[in-house]
């Protein structure tokens, strides 16, 4: 059996008022970097609420150093 991609992550960030978007590849992430909540889509349309992690605060110390 050969090794195949199938799709690419996408990783967004935004506003907690931001509409996620609804036609992302499965697995992708969208960080909320005022609230610092962290979101997945296990089917491309839905986002689950995660744990908030490094990976929001990455999302956070990015958004302040602009």
């Amino acid at each position: 059996m050969a090794v195949a991609k199938i799709a690419t992550r996408s990783r967004w960030i935004g506003l907690a008022s931001d509409t996620k978007p609804t036609s992302s590849p499965v697995g992708s992430t969208f960080t909320e970097y005022d609230t610092k909540d962290y979101y997945v889509t296990y089917d491309g349309a839905n986002w689950t609420k995660r744990a908030r992690n490094s990976q929001a605060d990455l999302a956070t110390n990015w958004r302040k150093n602009l």
